[in-house]
């Protein structure tokens, strides 16, 4: 009877802390590399389509940061020289461990793209420079909207993104 008292009070006390734990984030922020044009036949990689313009871009298959690099994002402006316009898209901003690893990808892999994935789904690209800084970091989002509506969803979208990384952020704290 003793035993069976002390094994349902330890059952209680385990169920408990269980619960009391924080539960692993469900959602997850990538940065993936594209992948080199000359890739081998056993290169490791896999391939993403891009919406809207449904271009596929074959990426390195691990990420090279992931939400644990990331501080926040939020929506800006940059000008396209080519087109002569603005183009809104998100600025995402790293944490400061992360610069030198920044830096080491851009020096190799000039030209080449970060692919911005969320959940497993592609949302937009970053096209590295060699001398790419932790303020370079803008991504091109594909939407369809334009104007206000666009805007507005980019607004959505980084609002859900941020709160992704404060998810991750508050769980990390807490492990």
């Amino acid at each position: 009877m003793k035993k069976t008292i002390i094994s349902i009070l330890f059952s209680f006390v385990c169920l408990f802390l269980c619960s009391c734990a924080s539960k692993v984030p469900e959602h997850y922020i990538a940065f993936y590399l594209e992948a080199p044009k000359q890739t081998g036949t056993f290169d490791i990689s896999k391939t993403f389509v891009v919406p809207v313009i449904n271009k596929k871009i074959q990426v390195m298959r691990d990420p090279i940061f992931n939400i644990d690099a990331f501080s926040d994002c939020v929506v800006s402006q940059k000008y396209d020289p080519v087109l002569d316009v603005s183009v809104p898209g998100l600025f995402f901003r790293i944490k400061d461990e992360y610069s030198i690893r920044l830096n080491q990808v851009a020096a190799r892999a000039e030209g080449r793209r970060f692919l911005l994935v969320a959940d497993g789904k592609p949302l937009g690209f970053c096209v590295l420079k060699k001398n790419l800084t932790r303020n370079d970091l803008f991504f091109f989002i594909m939407t369809p909207a334009e104007g206000e509506e666009r805007m507005k969803q980019l607004d959505d979208l980084c609002f859900e993104l941020n709160s992704f990384i404060l998810e991750f952020r508050e769980y990390e704290e807490n492990q």
